[in-house]
């Protein structure tokens, strides 16, 4: 089975005239960069997105077929890197990860494709992991490659989650599969291994243990209708306290929920206005957001946001001792303090 390819988004206009959420309260984050114009070379499809450690912003074009790199400089700018295969066309770049060596892994129809850090224009990979149509993936901390399937791989259903180990290469055998049901899209991986799918069709993220065992179920979710959940995409997990993040697709926003978020709980509302597919933490903290441009607030663009640490300040806390639920409140805290941050109360949508 064939996964999607074309999207459809819904927006809510204010009496101010930005796309509003349909959720009860909540605080959302400004941009603190807006990267668009013609000079990005953006394409109208967007979807993956992530920073390295010193900043640099890269983004899956799938509608171009590459990975763009910009310097993290607002506006109209040119990005400093767009990277190709030497061997073949990038064909259906979804998603894009850098670890902190800047290795960079990219998705595509013909697995996961690492490039060398610093790579611009046609680059020979390192290495390729074949034999599947890769679509959203995370990197663990150890290293081990979280990847969704974009369409049937054998008796493996899309949307199921194959994990390899750090040094998988060629048609290399997962060493595990987490079962989708073929409307899961993107995976996210916290710091003690406990892995996130987000399922566009039923409005629901699942979330297995670290220790899951291959096949397993998941072992808890976050979905009815409390979640303001509807069509999510791209997912991620932040360093510092374990807090869950979406790209709403259905209602143009960005949610979050709490590390130990189950069932059907309501989401903090972090960015409202933005038509997006991808999303991602920061190694050097910040959250990242691709817009595609049908939100009616604006055109393509890759915004970024003052949102949790840098992963490398909270590694051995989190490794160690696991997230504290009350950490997730201090987010939010820290932020207003911080200022630049609206608070809005709003109504659902009848």
């Amino acid at each position: 089975m064939k996964r999607f390819t074309t999207f459809l988004s819904i927006t809510v206009t204010s009496a101010v005239g930005l796309a509003m959420p349909s959720a009860a309260f909540a605080v959302e984050l400004a941009p603190t960069v807006e990267i668009s114009g013609g000079a990005t070379n953006l394409s109208g499809y967007l979807w993956g997105t992530t920073a390295d450690v010193d900043g640099n912003i890269y983004v899956a074009d799938a509608g171009a077929g590459n990975v763009k790199v910009f310097d993290g400089s607002p506006g109209d700018v040119a990005p400093i890197a767009t990277i190709t295969n030497t061997a073949e066309n990038l064909n259906n770049v979804y998603d894009v990860e850098v670890d902190a060596d800047g290795l960079i892994y990219v998705t595509n129809t013909n697995g996961i494709v690492v490039f060398p850090a610093g790579s611009d224009g046609p680059t020979v990979p390192v290495r390729e992991i074949t034999g599947f149509e890769g679509y959203g993936i995370a990197l663990g901390h150890d290293g081990t490659i979280y990847v969704t399937l974009n369409e049937d791989d054998g008796d493996v259903v899309a949307g199921s989650v194959y994990v390899f180990t750090a040094d998988a290469e060629g048609e290399a055998t997962p060493s595990k599969v987490l079962p989708g049901d073929g409307d899961s899209v993107d995976v996210a991986v916290d710091e003690r291994g406990n892995v996130y799918l987000s399922n566009y069709a039923d409005s629901r993220i699942d979330i297995w243990e670290s220790d899951a065992a291959s096949g397993s179920q998941e072992s808890r979710s976050i979905v009815g209708d409390a979640t303001l959940i509807d069509n999510p995409y791209g997912i991620d997990v932040t360093c510092s306290t374990g807090t869950i993040v979406i790209s709403n697709s259905g209602t143009n926003e960005v949610f979050a929920f709490d590390a130990t978020a189950e069932g059907d709980v309501a989401p903090e509302v972090l960015v409202t206005g933005i038509d997006s597919y991808g999303l991602g933490v920061g190694l050097a903290g910040g959250l990242y957001v691709t817009g595609n441009g049908d939100d009616g607030v604006g055109e393509t663009r890759v915004s970024a946001f003052p949102f949790d640490e840098p992963c490398a300040a909270a590694d051995s806390n989190l490794a160690d001792t696991g997230v504290e639920p009350a950490q997730a409140g201090l987010v939010a805290a820290a932020l207003i303090a911080a200022g630049g941050i609206a608070v809005a109360v709003r109504r659902r949508k009848a």
